[in-house]
């Protein structure tokens, strides 16, 4: 008798497990269905582990055969560069939670033909790339990072600046959005962002701003250009799909005026800079004599001085265009030069760092802007004379003189002769008088 119940307690032991695990599956069944019913079409997203490795895995409706498939994304490589396994769940937590706000949009998208913000039904429907959902500040890092292995510094220099503007924009506002959702829409936010400009102050309208030159066409295009660039990176790299900024007109620019130094005016900032920095006068001479770029003039050395043949020799890396130049000298900059680098070493740069007497380390041309501003404001001189406006004044002084082009052409470092022909297009006061005297009667 107990041996017979012993052997019926069995069997519904056994019959009883394998209810449960039937029951079990019944309810996984009935959940699946719901998820996969007209109410939901979706799955969210989650992550996992097996034999593998670790991945997210999540269910989307793929229109072309009306059903739901799943979606597999391999995280081995990002667990790998996390150095712990809380900041790897962390970091996938981001992802996460970007994969379920696109589902959730696509589907809202579609049953209420919604507008979409960046979040279109598409981007759930398409191929999947673990990549699409990194976070846009990351990528702007890996961007900067990248073009500074490439650019040279004076270039870097406008990368950098739009790379910490931007990123500074989206850490604000949409400090959580991966890059694959940054839509057209939001690229017209930050170009308002930049028409507004970022030291304006008071409630003026945009309009209003950019009719007040608050922010130039240039600045303004120069940011489109700059976002392009930014995109076309991140679609190379499989970060994006599209690059937003494609499509957005640029403004219409005024051609660039160039303003040249009238003589009296330059013997009045001689005249000041000798009384207070005597060493500033060789740079404005290098400037308007050797036709050196304030940026450039940092860069030259010792040993680049040819008093033999009376030439800075400046190399491709070190100009502007890539190309080597010779910059000229007179014998009164050769004087200056002589007496400046006294005592001084080959290598050493003739303008260093601090006091702009030669050292191992080069001077900034920011430095030379702060002491050519100081003396316009002292003098009264308007804005448009810039320090770069000497090198204009050396090329318009050198044409009116009689220079011929091609020499013109060749002693500025100049690519082809219309380059230099822009120079000639500035106002000269005598030229009526000139034409006057030559012209034939009628």
């Amino acid at each position: 008798m107990w041996k017979s119940f012993a052997v019926n307690r069995t069997f519904i032991n056994f019959f009883s497990c394998r209810n449960q695990k039937w029951f079990a599956v019944r309810k996984k069944i009935s959940m699946l269905q719901q998820n996969f019913g007209t109410l939901r079409q979706y799955v969210p997203a989650e992550l996992k582990h097996n034999s593998r490795g670790w991945y997210i895995e999540y269910y989307r409706l793929n229109p072309t055969i009306n059903m739901n498939e799943r979606v597999r994304l391999m995280m081995n490589r990002e667990r790998k560069r996390c150095k712990s396994l809380t900041e790897f769940k962390l970091q996938t937590s981001a992802i996460i939670l970007q994969i379920n706000n696109r589902l959730a949009a696509g589907y809202i998208n579609l049953q209420q033909n919604m507008p979409d913000y960046g979040l279109s039904t598409s981007d759930v429907t398409s191929g999947d790339n673990v990549r699409y959902y990194t976070p846009l500040e990351q990528v702007i890092d890996l961007y900067e990072k990248d073009k500074s292995k490439e650019l040279k510094e004076t270039t870097m220099r406008s990368y950098s600046c739009f790379c910490k503007q931007f990123k500074q924009w989206v850490h604000k506002n949409y400090p959580t959005m991966s890059a694959s959702t940054f839509s057209q829409i939001l690229a017209n936010q930050y170009m308002e962002f930049v028409l507004e400009g970022n030291n304006s102050k008071g409630k003026t309208s945009v309009r209003k701003k950019y009719d007040e030159d608050r922010v130039s066409a240039r600045t303004y295009n120069n940011n489109i250009k700059l976002a392009r660039a930014f995109f076309s990176w991140a679609m190379e790299k499989s970060y994006v799909r599209t690059n937003p900024f494609e499509k957005l007109k640029t403004k219409k620019e005024e051609s660039k005026e160039r303003t040249i130094i009238p003589k009296e005016v330059r013997d009045r900032i001689t005249a000041y800079f000798m009384e207070k920095n005597p060493t500033f006068v060789i740079i404005m001479q290098l400037v308007y004599k050797s036709f050196l770029r304030p940026v450039e003039i940092t860069r030259v050395k010792v040993e680049q001085l040819n008093f033999e043949k009376h030439c800075i020799e400046m190399k491709g890396s070190q100009k502007k265009n890539g190309k080597a130049h010779n910059g000229r000298m007179d014998e009164q900059l050769e004087a200056l030069l002589r007496d400046h680098i006294k005592g001084a070493k080959p290598d050493d740069y003739v303008f260093g760092a601090g006091t702009w007497k030669p050292g191992s380390k080069p001077s900034s041309s920011h430095s030379y802007t702060i002491i050519w501003d100081r003396m316009r404001e002292a003098l009264k001189l308007p804005r448009e004379y810039q320090l770069y406006s000497l090198r204009d004044s050396g090329i318009t002084s050198l044409l009116r003189a009689g220079a011929k082009d091609l020499d013109v052409v060749q002693i500025v470092g100049h690519s082809d002769l219309s380059m230099t022909f822009r120079y000639a297009n500035h106002i000269d006061e005598d030229l009526i008088e000139r034409v006057n005297k030559i012209a034939p009667a009628f």
